[in-house]
């Protein structure tokens, strides 16, 4: 019992941090990754410990989207915060469950990935078929939570399912080398399997870091752009609407209308040109005395039920309480509307009063916070927006003088959420949360709007101020949750899955080739013994050796061809630029590998490599490749009879691709013409010269090949070292030359 409770509560942690380390290549603002490796983890957990250890996946799956968007803020968000993540982890650990079912099945329950049949199935069962299981459950549950809509559900679900897929091929095959019986089998296996894969995965999630942090800086230049073209247009709208209050004003201190007809032929066309205004509003200053008479003539103009209100406890208008005087909005345009509004005293309310006094005593264009209209039927706030108006009789150069003349005020009334929503019509708001604030407001009272999409957004942010009367604005712009999504182009996300699925097919290849060797080794052990009863079953067995050995080198020739095949496929999908020379260059340092076995493959002695015959081949090869113009550049090989071991031959003919590369790539820029030179010969003590020589421009005098920070320059110096060879740099006039020596 504690046995099997020790091995389920490691299996959670191996989970778990397998699953932690995924979502660092997640790609912000949602948890989608590419390469889900706690999958592999999961169901080799089950193949090589049983059925037992599921409490442990289902745990550790659990934690790791608990702890990825875990939300307290309600009792509704915290359910679903605990209910989604045991969703999803049930899907994860069921599937682990009946991929080790299919895969026991299919195979057996011993499982030794021998042969092309069985590790096909080992994957396909595990891989592809197995891991529609968690990507089924969990759309449903993302779905029936709301977390994603249904048009979202294909690309989500396939995102997912190929997640869980790379992660088993890629990471399964490599912990059942560690921890599957049995043990001798894949003991000669293990270290091969290992480093490649660890080097492939390394090298694909390096790249992907890079790109899809160029991808991040991109997609955050596209929203600031935006966001200026928003916050500038919002300042302009802001700008324009107060206008109209402002031309209003102008009318009343130059002559004032009189009359309702006179104001409303003003009014009218001033407001259509400024859409955004809830109503334009006259509401004159009337003193207890005469607030009879203003009511019975208002009555007169066909407003029969006219008079001064306030807003009673219920929200509904009652008629106003005797006070010394009223400031009733007495004409408005339009009316249609904001009926509620005629005859309500804006000094009923504080809020309006304060506004009110503002503006009286500064002669200024004042501003009210956050406010809900009286004629408010949404849930919207507003601002009021006024401008005194004094007789121009008397003066009013002081505060007690301007009290004394004041008439009225002019007062615009706006919906704030209307004037954003105009400010806001471009495409580019719609996958934008926007928020806009009163800075000059105390801070509980400062949101005046705020518009947020579904989920976390990235954590960018712009702000710009606007002056509102004698307030001051801001408005927040911050990238929606699929502000990410809509302007992603995937590039990152394609060479990371590129190089999952190429580190999968080296994982597939090492597998064959390990075993094979494996089998070989054990082969020639038993032959070895038996070599000692008599000459003829040894040299049978010699025979069989040497078959098997150019097998091998057969085999190993057409791998490295498909790879090569593979690059190519690649590299045509992929426009100019770093990642397609890296690809070109990793193709031709493929190609001199096999080219190795191909001569070996071709000779009778397989353990040394006529290297003259190489040499030229290879120089032929690298030529054609890099696709210089033979009428531009000559190329001439000297090469004497000699033949290298395969420990000397593979570095030494990897030194020879990265030189004359490098004379071709860097020697003739501009179409220059020219030659480059190779000499390789052999000493009768037995050291060995190989060098390459062109009369191009040469290297820069600063630069120390040992310390360059080029691929190939990294390349020819470790391989000198194997080598215990002596490297040596011309700066010849004109040119270059390498010099490589070296005791064969």
């Amino acid at each position: 019992m504690l046995k099997s409770v020790a091995y389920a509560a490691g299996v959670g942690v191996a989970y778990y941090a397998a699953g932690r380390l995924a979502l660092f290549l997640a790609i912000p603002p949602g948890y989608a990754t590419a390469v889900w490796p706690a999958a592999g983890v999961a169901l080799v957990a089950i193949l090589v410990f049983g059925d037992r250890v599921w409490p442990g996946i289902l745990v550790g799956h659990f934690l790791v989207n608990l702890l990825t968007a875990y939300d307290i803020s309600s009792p509704g968000t915290t359910l679903k915060s605990l209910a989604l993540p045991l969703a999803i982890a049930c899907g994860g650990t069921l599937q682990a469950v009946c991929g080790a079912a299919l895969i026991r099945r299919a195979i057996g329950p011993t499982i030794v990935l021998q042969d092309e049949r069985e590790i096909v199935k080992f994957l396909a069962l595990g891989g592809p078929v197995s891991c529609l299981i968690s990507a089924t459950i969990g759309q449903i549950s993302l779905c029936a939570w709301g977390m994603i809509s249904t048009s979202d559900i294909p690309f989500s679900f396939f995102t997912w399912w190929v997640g869980d897929t790379i992660g088993v091929m890629v990471v399964a095959p490599v912990l059942l080398a560690w921890l599957a019986p049995p043990r001798e089998r894949w003991s000669t296996r293990r270290a091969a399997l290992t480093w490649s894969t660890a080097v492939a995965l390394s090298l694909a999630v390096v790249l992907y870091v890079y790109i899809s942090g160029r991808e991040q800086q991109r997609i955050r230049s596209e929203f600031e752009r935006a966001a200026d073209t928003l916050g500038r247009e919002f300042a302009d709208v802001v700008e324009r609407h107060l206008e109209a209050v402002t031309a209003l004003h102008d009318l009343y201190v130059s002559a004032g209308p009189r009359d309702r007809p006179s104001f409303a032929a003003f009014a009218g066309p001033l407001r259509m040109r400024h859409p955004g205004v809830q109503a334009l509003e006259w509401a004159p200053v009337v003193p207890q005395a005469q607030r009879a008479r203003l009511e019975e003539a208002v009555r007169r103009e066909g407003y029969p039920a006219f008079a001064i209100t306030d807003r009673g406890p219920d929200g509904r208008m009652v008629p106003a309480p005797t006070r010394a005087e009223y400031v009733p909005v007495l004409f408005m345009e339009p009316y249609n509307g904001n009926e509620t509004a005629l005859g309500f005293d804006l000094t009923s309310l504080p809020s309006r009063r304060e506004v009110i006094d503002r503006a009286r005593d500064s002669a200024l264009t004042a501003a009210s916070g956050r406010l809900t209209l009286v004629q408010e039927r949404g849930r919207q706030f507003g601002v009021l927006v006024l401008v005194p108006v004094y007789d121009r009789q008397l003066p009013h150069s002081t505060i007690a003088q301007r009290r004394s003349a004041l008439r009225g005020y002019v007062a615009g009334v706006y919906r704030i959420g209307d004037l954003v929503q105009l400010a806001l019509l471009a495409d580019e708001s719609a996958h934008i949360d926007v928020t806009v604030t009163d800075d000059t407001a105390p801070p509980s009272e400062r949101l005046l709007y705020e518009r947020r999409g579904r989920g976390a957004g990235l954590p960018w942010g712009r702000v710009f101020t606007t002056p509102v009367g004698d307030h001051q604005w801001s408005i927040h712009f911050a990238p929606a949750a699929d502000f990410a999504i809509i302007h992603r182009n995937w590039q990152a996300w394609t060479v990371l899955t590129v190089g999952l699925l190429f580190a999968s097919l080296l994982e597939m290849m090492v597998l064959l080739m390990t075993e094979r060797a494996a089998a070989i080794q054990r082969v020639v052990e038993q032959r070895t013994a038996d070599l000692t009863n008599a000459n003829a079953i040894i040299r049978d067995a010699l025979k069989e050796k040497e078959t098997l050995l150019q097998e091998i080198h057969h085999r190993v020739k057409n791998n490295l061809q498909v790879i090569s095949s593979l690059i190519n496929i690649q590299l045509r999908k992929l426009g100019p630029g770093s990642s397609r020379e890296a690809l070109k260059e990793c193709q031709t340092r493929v190609q001199a590998i096999a080219l190795i076995h191909e001569k070996l493959y071709q000779s009778r002695d397989y353990s040394r490599v006529p290297f003259s015959e190489y040499a030229r081949g290879l120089a032929a090869n690298v030529f054609h490749a890099t696709g210089v113009s033979p009428g531009a550049v000559k190329l001439e090989v000297e090469v004497g009879q000699m033949a290298l071991g395969v420990d000397k031959a593979i570095p030494c003919g990897l030194i020879l691709n990265e030189l004359i590369t490098n004379a071709l790539k860097h020697a003739f820029p501009q179409e220059r013409s020219g030659t480059v030179r190779v000499e390789v010969d052999q000493a009768a003590t037995g050291r060995v010269r190989l060098a390459v020589k062109d009369d191009g421009v040469g290297l820069p005098k600063d630069l120390d090949i040992r310390h360059a920070d080029t691929l190939g320059m990294q390349l020819v110096c470790t391989l000198a070292e194997q080598l215990a060879a002596k490297l040596e740099v011309s700066r010849t006039e004109p040119g270059t030359a390498f010099e490589v020596v070296f005791q064969a």
